[in-house]
């Protein structure tokens, strides 16, 4: 599962916990968690409806908090933006990576209602634990280099930012198209017949 310039991977878990089912989602370049809480075990339709309004819901918080964007027109050129996104392709597929760092949420999740003690881990219980968690310093591959350290609301920021908010940067940016934010992924080499 990869996220680059053309594509954005999410990776679902659904689990049982001891009161409502929770979906875990985290994308694939940025380790961005997303968790949604429901009464019921949800079908797949459910978690698609609502992981999408959540997602646009996360990245315009992050946007306005970052002064990306600060007009409702700018907001509605995002959601514009955003809403011209292709159909999602689901595939059965469990990155190992990205296991890992799941495995890692699900511990941050118990320390955090340890300490929290909800009585129901509730919308606003999942908004507050995603903002701490995104927060996190994590590691590619855990590797120990200083350098191979990232904190997953930056890269989701980048990422989002160069994906739906075309047009909408305020100043120039070397190497990049005039109102345009830079593309954050690598660009491989072009690769010729010889």
């Amino acid at each position: 599962m990869v996220t680059n310039s053309v594509q954005c991977g999410w990776q679902f878990h659904v689990v049982r916990d001891e009161l409502c089912w929770l979906v875990f989602s985290m994308e694939s370049y940025s380790r961005y968690s997303i968790v949604m809480p429901y009464v019921l075990k949800p079908d797949w339709n459910e978690i698609a409806r609502d992981f999408d309004a959540l997602w646009l819901e996360h990245m315009l918080a992050w946007f306005r908090m970052g002064g990306f964007v600060r007009t409702d027109a700018q907001i509605a050129e995002v959601v514009r933006q955003f809403n011209t996104k292709p159909i999602a392709e689901c595939h059965r597929n469990l990155d190992m990576s990205i296991n890992g760092h799941l495995a890692d949420a699900k511990l941050w999740l118990e320390a955090y209602k340890r300490d929290v003690k909800p009585r129901l881990f509730d919308s606003e219980h999942a908004w507050h634990f995603c903002e701490m968690l995104n927060q996190e310093t994590k590691r590619v591959n855990k590797q120990r280099r200083k350098s191979a350290e990232f904190v997953p609301l930056e890269r989701f920021l980048y990422d989002n930012l160069y994906r739906y908010a075309k047009g909408l940067c305020d100043g120039p940016i070397p190497g990049t198209k005039e109102g345009d934010f830079p593309n954050p992924h690598k660009q491989g080499p072009d690769l010729r017949l010889v």
